[in-house]
């Protein structure tokens, strides 16, 4: 799965942010400051460029401010966690080049990529992460730019994952086909996916399992 955050920034529930702040054990009068600084925001409405009056945000973080991409940071990490949750489920499989290394996701700012095994009941542990993370963080998928990868599955467990997920499906293409995608970025170096098709993600999923490795 790709799964981009609708205006991720913009949407962060701030009482969920102090409860992940205090959770994850940083000094109450840290969290005291840290919340000032990000709940004091006002906006103002200009309309033919002048401003009328100010009313106070209920959410988000401040964009170009420096400390807010720590604090995603942190609440990705909330994800994360709970996707590693997920995983002890007997009934989540991994996907086949995931196992070894017992991986779930990536995450790229507000860019996720989700890897499980081509299954409804995997899909829909996937799901049920996903959808406690924005209901209790306020960051939805943007379905308009979030898509599902399947290979290999049955036409009717295929439909049965699209219903549940509610992403548009992709699929991987052949070498001489429509090009995927840029760019992608594992940690290490600047891989072209320029014409990625199934041999290609292969040597993708290896080489993030490789650099997970020399780390370790």
């Amino acid at each position: 799965m790709k799964i981009d955050l609708q205006k991720a920034y913009d949407m962060v529930n701030w009482e969920f942010l102090q409860e992940v702040l205090v959770g994850y054990g940083f000094p109450s009068d840290f969290v005291h400051i840290i919340m000032t600084c990000v709940t004091s925001t006002y906006f103002t409405v200009k309309v033919n460029g002048e401003g009328h009056g100010y009313f106070p945000g209920k959410r988000g973080l401040r964009q170009g401010d420096l400390i807010s991409s720590l604090l995603f940071v942190l609440i990705t990490e909330y994800l994360s966690r709970t996707l590693k949750s997920m995983s002890d489920l007997p009934d989540f499989k991994f996907h086949p080049m995931c196992t070894d290394l017992r991986l779930t996701h990536l995450v790229f700012a507000d860019d996720l990529m989700i890897f499980c095994k081509g299954d409804l009941k995997s899909v829909t542990r996937v799901m049920e992460a996903l959808n406690h993370f924005s209901s209790t963080s306020g960051l939805v998928a943007n379905l308009e730019k979030s898509s599902i990868f399947i290979v290999g599955i049955k036409d009717d467990e295929s439909a049965a994952i699209l219903e549940n997920t509610g992403f548009s499906i992709e699929v991987f293409l052949s070498a001489d086909s429509k090009l995927l995608g840029k760019y992608c970025w594992i940690g290490l170096e600047f891989i072209s996916c320029k014409g990625m098709y199934s041999k290609s993600f292969i040597v993708f999923i290896g080489n993030i399992g490789n650099a997970f490795r020399r780390r370790s």
